[in-house]
Formats: C-alpha cells, structure tokens, sequence
C-alpha cells in the first residue's frame, strides 16, 4: 500500500542491490526511491522497474514486466495532442503522472467549480469557450507517446460508454451498473 500511494502502478519493486545482483539492472539517474517497511527494520528504499535499466550483456526481462502497454507496431503523429486538445469540449482534461510500470492511465472525476477553454477559431482572431472541467485523464509520464494514446483511447472509452454516468443523457447513456469486467472489455474493445 505504501508503494502504491506514493507511486501508482509501481509492481516489481526492489533495493538497489537487488536489481543489481539478481537482474543485472541498475537504478537510473535521478530516480525517486519509495519507502517501505523493512522487516526487521525501520524502513527500506525501493525502485520500481520502471526506474531502472539494463546492464550490457544481461538477460532482458519480460516485456509485460518492464512495457506492459507498450504498442508493438505502429507511430502516431498529431493525434494524442489533437486528441487531448479535442477531449477539453466534453470537459476532460488530460495530464501526465509518474507512475508505475504497471499503471498506463485513469480517468476519474474532479471537484465542481473547475473550468477549461476550448478554441473555437483561429481567425480573425483566436475565440475560446469556457467549458466545466468534468473529468481527467492522467497517462504515464514515462510511455511514449503511442502507448499513452492506446491508453487515452481506453480512459475516454470509459466516459463515452457511460461508465462514469454522463452529464447529459442526449450525449450518451449512463451505464454505470456494468460489471468490472464488462466496462474493461468494452473499453479495450473502444481502444
């Protein structure tokens, strides 16, 4: 629980000394330590795998350990920026978190009073709208940029299936009774 507060999705964690010795990694530059309760002891430092690289010459580790989102084929150019951009009209905004090799996104509800603007025009003259904030969408700091679109899609299929409600039934339904398991695989489906 200690490493999920302070580092969401951070699954495979590790002293220093252990990435070395038994996976031949060693912890990147500038990486955060998490703090656990040591057994026998008073606390422990950690890194997430994400936080660490691999030696030359050592074995690698699985991919669903080390890039478990990670897009295999394929490149994007605009489209996770227009995408974030465009997502603001329905009152999403999209940020990025460090996080855990094992956490890609989520989207969940903000407090009341927040507001985002929209550009509506360009010409003559730049126009906006302000919309209420609703939502947001936090990815990955440490994906790229394809892995954090898949993700983006998967987080924005969740509010256009319902699955958080909606603030308009014109817009789309509020499905929120769905099992776990059915709103995941309409929103894998959706990405």
């Amino acid at each position: 629980m200690l490493v999920h507060i302070q580092m969401p999705g951070a699954t495979y964690v590790a002293p220093p000394h252990r990435w070395n010795e038994r996976y031949f990694r060693r912890v990147r530059a500038g990486a955060r330590p998490l703090v656990i309760l040591q057994p026998k002891g008073p606390v422990m430092f950690v890194f997430d795998v994400s936080d660490t690289e691999s030696e030359e010459g050592a074995p690698p580790l699985p991919r669903e350990v080390t890039q478990p989102f990670e897009v295999r084929h394929g490149w994007i150019r605009d489209e996770l920026r227009l995408t974030m951009r465009n997502a603001v009209r329905d009152g999403v905004r999209v940020a990025e978190q460090q996080a855990g090799s094992q956490s890609a996104g989520s989207i969940g509800p903000v407090e009341a009073g927040r507001f985002l603007e929209f550009q509506t025009a360009r010409r003559p003259e730049p126009k906006y709208i302000r919309v209420p904030q609703r939502h947001e969408v936090l990815l990955n700091a440490k994906h790229s940029p394809e892995a954090q679109y898949a993700s983006l899609a998967h987080e924005l299929a969740h509010l256009y299936c319902g699955h958080l409600g909606t603030p308009d039934p014109t817009w789309w339904p509020d499905r929120r009774g769905l099992s776990h398991a059915s709103r995941e695989f309409e929103a894998e489906s959706v990405c």
